[in-house]
């Protein structure tokens, strides 16, 4: 690949692990593991806001729709981060890592 298509590749992973469409193993099994950000830490408003610009100007609209209900629904108008805990009984876990969500319902477990 060159850059501009890593670039690309690593936009639309972390993309894609941020709305759910695949799981971070999904990527990491794939011999295309690139992200825009580290995977691993909570994704930062300015890093979902670079990703906006980036789909802006690529002309991938829905992408950066979906990014803007993302940003709405997980962080205050402050920029701070929304607390979305997982109220689950018996919550999933599947996956640890920096921050332990919810196989159930990707909320943050605490």
């Amino acid at each position: 690949m060159n850059q501009q298509q890593t670039i690309h590749v690593a936009m639309i992973n972390s993309f894609n692990v941020l709305v759910g469409n695949v799981t971070l193993d999904d990527i990491l099994d794939s011999n295309l593991a690139v992200f825009s950000h580290y995977p691993d830490d909570e994704i930062e408003l300015d890093n979902i806001e670079t990703m906006i610009l980036y789909f802006q100007e690529v002309e991938m609209f829905e992408h950066c729709s979906m990014l803007l209900k993302y940003i709405k629904d997980n962080f205050n108008n402050d920029g701070s981060r929304k607390e979305l805990l997982c109220e689950c009984e018996y919550p999933d876990i599947s996956e640890y890592t920096r921050v332990i969500k919810c196989g159930r319902c990707r909320r943050t477990i605490r």
